[in-house]
């Protein structure tokens, strides 16, 4: 599960790292208000009680959905500090 994980983020930093050196902004903008409105789509539901394996399903859900998103932003700002102070 792992392993996947650290997959995906991988070529969604590349992704996000790429679009933001090719000066794509504004599809790289329109990438970050998807993850949004994802993100805002997997909160958890609002009832009180949780059994023990769907708390461990949200956890994991929530975690997942964070770690895309830092992988895609901070490869934007990477890019982005790169262009303006290295190049």
């Amino acid at each position: 599960m792992k392993k996947k994980l650290l997959w995906i983020i991988s070529w969604v930093f590349l992704l996000g790292f790429i679009l933001m050196w090719m000066d794509f902004q504004l599809v790289y903008f329109l990438g970050i208000a998807a993850l949004f409105v994802f993100t805002l789509w997997q909160v958890p539901k609002g009832s009180g009680e949780y059994t023990d394996e769907e708390y461990a399903y949200e956890k994991r859900k929530s975690i997942w959905t964070m770690s895309i998103a830092a992988a895609y932003i901070s490869a934007g700002f990477l890019a982005l500090i790169l262009q303006t102070f290295v190049f």
